[in-house]
């Protein structure tokens, strides 16, 4: 495997995780501020 491989499957292994936890982040907060619809 090259370096660059390594850092495409980091790359696609790691967006996904981060993207997951930012929209839960967001998801939280926005339920915290009471908007219960």
């Amino acid at each position: 495997m090259t370096t660059s491989a390594l850092i495409v499957v980091l790359y696609y292994g790691l967006v996904p995780l981060v993207a997951s936890v930012v929209a839960y982040a967001v998801i939280k907060r926005t339920y915290s501020r009471g908007g219960r619809r």
